[in-house]
């Protein structure tokens, strides 16, 4: 019999911190921004995307869009999301180092 843990999962309908507190930081975790929220204001996009970052914590988290991106999506707003993400990571990595 094979024994397997598991490394990582990903979240649609759960929020990350809800995620983190059932799984613990032992797990990887992928998501979850609808990507409807991507035609929300910039500032709401930011707010949702820290949200899902501080939720997850500071162990593995692969942050992406639930379900891909929609076509009508403004392109602005995409790279807003993108380059929060990075700059927000990047800044919450340095800080707990």
């Amino acid at each position: 019999m094979l024994s397997r843990t598991l490394e990582a999962t990903r979240g649609d309908y759960l929020t990350m911190k809800a995620a983190r507190a059932r799984l613990g930081s032992g797990v990887a975790l992928q998501g979850n921004l609808d990507p409807a929220a991507l035609f929300s204001s910039q500032d709401d996009i930011r707010r949702r995307a820290e949200e899902i970052i501080d939720g997850a914590g500071t162990t593995g988290h692969i942050f992406n869009l639930g379900h891909g991106i929609l076509p009508p999506t403004p392109p602005e707003n995409a790279r807003a999301l993108v380059e929060f993400v990075h700059e927000y990571s990047a800044a919450r990595i340095k800080k707990e180092a």
